[in-house]
């Protein structure tokens, strides 16, 4: 699975995309048992808060309480914004080695505080997959920085089996985050995500007791023919209709 900045997903196995755990700056796709966020998050300093009428930060926050609660794995890729250094969440994380060694900005928190309330730990900068796992992500002119990651469910860390931040590729901005993932065989065929068939719709017998119940049956009847449902429902159309007469007491 690889991808730059921005949202990019790419992975070498099928998935389903989840549209009811995206967001406004995040991609959700299914994998398995496997929730694979794909996140571009904008810089704190940005004056976007007023533009959205989700806050991205809080809207992801909410998708992983719901994986979370549908015991669903995740795995957080992207541009998050975030300067970390070589800090973890935890002192029972994996220890990692950022080459960013600027203090941290305070967004880490924010993403701490998920990594902490969601059981998840970092890949990127892992002292276990290399030096290569904490390059430089960002280049910004002549600034270089860490704020793209790799973050996993901590029960996943043991399935990942390598990670690297690639080179710079002339003409980009963000390096790729590449990792290797040991997924179960039976989500590598192609009909994994066949969709269930649909059940046979059951006839349901209407009531036809009153006049009124014909007249709802009659216009379920008339089908997608638009005139013939307005003509059931509310009569032919007369330019002179019988005279009415109402009393208005009070």
């Amino acid at each position: 699975m690889s991808g730059w900045g921005r949202r990019m997903p790419d992975a070498r196995v099928p998935s389903k995309s989840r549209e009811d755990l995206s967001g406004p700056d995040f991609i959700a796709q299914q994998l398995g048992d496997i929730i694979r966020y794909n996140t571009y998050i904008l810089p704190e300093s940005t004056n976007w808060a007023g533009d959205l009428e989700r806050d991205p930060c809080l809207a992801l926050a909410a998708s992983l309480a719901l994986a979370r609660a549908g015991n669903f794995q995740i795995l957080l890729k992207g541009d998050l914004n975030a300067r970390t250094s070589s800090n973890t969440p935890s002192a029972n994380d994996p220890p990692r080695t950022s080459k960013d060694d600027k203090p941290r900005s305070p967004r880490s928190r924010f993403l701490f505080r998920l990594c902490n309330d969601y059981d998840l730990v970092f890949i990127s900068g892992a002292d276990c997959f290399g030096p290569a796992s904490g390059e430089y992500t960002s280049f910004q002119g002549s600034r270089t920085t860490v704020i793209d990651y790799a973050i996993c469910s901590r029960s996943l860390f043991s399935k990942i089996r390598s990670f690297k931040v690639e080179p710079q590729v002339k003409g980009f901005d963000h390096a790729a985050l590449v990792l290797q993932l040991e997924v179960d065989s039976k989500w590598l065929s192609a009909d994994a995500f066949v969709r269930p068939k649909k059940r046979k719709r059951e006839e349901v017998e209407l009531p036809s007791e009153t006049e009124l119940d014909k007249i709802l049956i009659e216009t379920l009847a008339a089908g997608k023919d638009t005139a013939k449902k307005s003509l059931n429902l509310f009569g032919s159309v007369l330019a002179i209709t019988t005279p009415i007469a109402v009393t208005i007491c009070g």
